[in-house]
C-alpha cells in the first residue's frame, strides 16, 4: 500500500494548517511501513520543513505535479518557472494586469492572499515550476486569458483558492507511477484530496478518498472496477484520520 495525499484542506486544516487530528492514522501507517507521499500545490521550500514536523521521509510531489523532490531538497528557480513568467509578460497589458501571481505579490501580498505568516509566505514564493495567482475579471475575460496562455504553451489549473499556471500540462497524477516505481510500492494505491485539482490524482488511485470540504460541493470521482471511492464525513485532517483508520482496519494493519 502507498498513500498519496493533498495537503491544504486535506491533511492540513484549510484555515489553521493544523495536521494534529491526522496524527493517529499517520503513526499507524508509519508503524506498518506504508509510505505517505505529499502531493501538493506547495513548493519544495514549504514541503521540506512541513515533512520534518510531521515526521515524514521520502518523496513528495510538489507544485501540482510540477516536480518530485525528496524531503530535504532545497528550492531553486527552474527553467519552467521562468518560462511561465516570461509568457505572462507576453500578454497584452490589459489582460496581463488582471492576473496577480505570487511573483507579482511579493512576500507581504502572498501573506495577505494566503493567510500565511510572513516566514511561511516567503517559502510559498520560492517557486520551482509553477505560478499561482488570482485573476480579477469576468468569466469571459478569464476564458480569453486562458485561451491566450494556451496559445503560448501555458496551462492553468483551478485549485481551492488560486489559479496555477504551468509550462505545458502536468498533474499530481502524472508523477504517481514514477514515485511508485522509485520506491517499489505495491497496490493498493490510496489517494486523498479535497479540491478539483486533486481529481486526476484520485482517478489514478485504487482507493480514492474525497475529503469533505465545506466550502464547495465536493469532487465528482466515479467508481470503477479498479477504483473505489470513499467520501469522508469530516473535513480536513479529521476526515483524513477517519478514512485512513478505516482502510487500515479493513486491511488488517
Amino acid at each position: 500500500m502507498i498513500v498519496f495525499s493533498d495537503l491544504d484542506g486535506t491533511l492540513l486544516d484549510h484555515s489553521s494548517y493544523d495536521f494534529a487530528p491526522a496524527l493517529p492514522a499517520i503513526r499507524r501507517l508509519q508503524d506498518a511501513g506504508i509510505p505517505i507521499v505529499p502531493a501538493t500545490s506547495k513548493t519544495a521550500a514549504e514541503v521540506a520543513p512541513l515533512m520534518k514536523r510531521i515526521g515524514l521521509e521520502g518523496p513528495a510531489i510538489v507544485e501540482n505535479g510540477g516536480g518530485v523532490i525528496n524531503g530535504s531538497d532545497t528550492a531553486y528557480r527552474s527553467g519552467d518557472y521562468l518560462i511561465v513568467r516570461e509568457r505572462l509578460d507576453q500578454l497584452p497589458p490589459a489582460m496581463r494586469d488582471r492576473f496577480k501571481g505570487f511573483g507579482d505579490m511579493g512576500v507581504d501580498g502572498i501573506a495577505k492572499a494566503t493567510g500565511l505568516p510572513l516566514d511561511a509566505a516567503k517559502l510559498a514564493g520560492e517557486r520551482q515550476f509553477t505560478e499561482p495567482g488570482l485573476f480579477d475579471g469576468t468569466p469571459d475575460e478569464l476564458s480569453d486569458f486562458l485561451d491566450a496562455l494556451h496559445s503560448l504553451g501555458i496551462s492553468a489549473k483551478k485549485g481551492g483558492r488560486f489559479l496555477t499556471l504551468a509550462n505545458g500540462r502536468h498533474s499530481k497524477a502524472d508523477k504517481m507511477s514514477m514515485v511508485c516505481k522509485e520506491i517499489d510500492a505495491e497496490p493498493p494505491i490510496v489517494a486523498l484530496g479535497d479540491a478539483p485539482n486533486d481529481r486526476a490524482m484520485l482517478e489514478a488511485a485504487n482507493i480514492a478518498i474525497v475529503v469533505r470540504n465545506p466550502d464547495h460541493g465536493g469532487i465528482d470521482v466515479a467508481e470503477t472496477a479498479q477504483r473505489r471511492v470513499i467520501q469522508t464525513t469530516q473535513p480536513g485532517p479529521m476526515g483524513w484520520n477517519e478514512a485512513i483508520q478505516a482502510i487500515l482496519d479493513e486491511y488488517g494493519y
